[in-house]
């Protein structure tokens, strides 16, 4: 089984970085933590260039050996804000900055994370991507431009790297991270990224969530229900390829207190079944 936990911090600090480091110990003591975990949004709050990332390979280093961070900012205000915490070791890593951005968004190296997973000796590798799209709705823009917009020509970016990564390597992926794809946006504008991302791979790419519509009795939420007008920022999908079998087999929605109320909406966490062929 790999336990895949999908979470955006909301503009975490050293302090919340502890937090959930503590948050994950707890969890492991009863063996009840993420095989891996796709973080979102770990800036330091002062907006400061430093690495904001030394409480993870501190204190989580033993727990979660393999661990990608960054990019720290280069032409950028800020850095990428995604991290990835992993069990399993990486075979390799890769990432792509994507070439849109409205403000305040466009100040931070917005991208797509991609590591390469050892899951098992001798089965073939997997891919875990971890993005984050331009957040934000048209009434946040005094409706004069409207970052759905933005999120299209991301996404775009996005499928043409998800289809660089898959043929260049074949492999079986999962994909996670903070989409801000708000449910009601679409019909009237026709900016609908994740009808374009789906569409795009459809027969391939499977979104978890759509998975629990046909299999409810896997999928649960604490103190909320499963799927809110919110749902469909965060999420986590899933392809495989021919050699390796990569299935959910639960779903679990945290709200935004769980996990050391760190997030401004809730996290998921999901159980793969992988099967080598």
């Amino acid at each position: 089984m790999l336990r895949v936990l999908v979470y955006n911090l909301q503009w975490a600090g050293d302090s919340d970085y502890t937090a959930l480091a503590q948050e994950l110990r707890t969890r492991a003591a009863t063996g009840q933590q993420p095989d891996l975990a796709l973080l979102q949004e770990c800036f330091l709050n002062e907006g400061t260039e430093a690495d904001p990332y030394p409480t993870f390979r501190t204190e989580l280093a033993d727990l979660y050996p393999y661990q990608w961070h960054g990019p720290l900012a280069g032409t950028r205000q800020l850095g990428s804000g995604l991290v990835i915490l992993s069990q399993r070791p990486f075979v390799d890593e890769q990432f792509y900055i994507y070439s849109t951005g409205l403000p305040p968004d466009s100040l931070a190296s917005k991208g797509l994370a991609w590591v390469e997973l050892d899951v098992s000796p001798g089965c073939q590798h997997l891919g875990v991507l971890d993005t984050h799209l331009q957040a934000g709705k048209l009434s946040d823009f005094g409706g004069v431009v409207d970052p759905a917009q933005t999120r299209l020509e991301q996404t775009n970016e996005l499928i043409a790297q998800l289809d660089q990564f898959q043929r260049g390597n074949g492999l079986a992926l999962i994909l996670g991270g903070d989409f801000n794809y708000f449910p009601v946006e679409g019909e009237a504008t026709g900016f609908n990224g994740y009808r374009m991302l789906t569409q795009a791979w459809n027969g391939w790419l499977t979104d978890v969530e759509n998975w629990c519509a046909v299999q409810p009795t896997r999928c649960a939420a604490s103190g909320e229900p499963l799927v809110t007008d919110r749902s469909g920022m965060l999420k986590l999908f899933v392809g495989s390829t021919a050699l390796v079998d990569v299935t959910p087999t639960a779903l679990h929605k945290h709200p935004a207190t769980e996990y050391g109320g760190l997030g401004d909406h809730a996290s998921f966490e999901v159980d793969y079944r992988v099967t080598c062929r």
